[in-house]
């Protein structure tokens, strides 16, 4: 009877570490894999970061080459609004093109 024990204490212990092996080895190769997804992924995020960081770049340089002035008249070509003047003491805000905007202040 204790021959058996040991044999079936043995068997355990010889599979035990097959199985760990076993699952080690794949393990192994599934995060291989995702190593390199991950690591073709990262390259192609860095390029496309790098391609915005010139693209900003490029349009900061633009902008600079061009006064406010005559930025601000391109984007705001939208005449003042004409009406009667607030009445009210509240603060009002003025928006682009010289037009009212709603307070938010209550």
């Amino acid at each position: 009877m204790l021959t058996a024990i040991r044999e079936a204490r043995q068997f355990t212990v010889e599979h035990s570490k097959r199985l760990r092996q076993d699952l080690t080895e794949e393990f192994r190769e599934e995060l291989v894999a995702v190593r390199q997804q991950c690591e073709g992924r990262t390259e192609v995020i860095e390029i496309k970061v790098e391609e915005v960081w010139e693209e900003v770049t490029r349009l900061q340089r633009s902008l600079g080459k061009q006064s406010l002035g005559a930025w601000h008249r391109s984007k705001c070509s939208e005449p003042a609004r004409q009406g009667r003047p607030y009445t009210s003491s509240e603060p009002r805000e003025v928006g682009c093109c010289g037009g009212r905007t709603q307070s938010t202040h209550l």
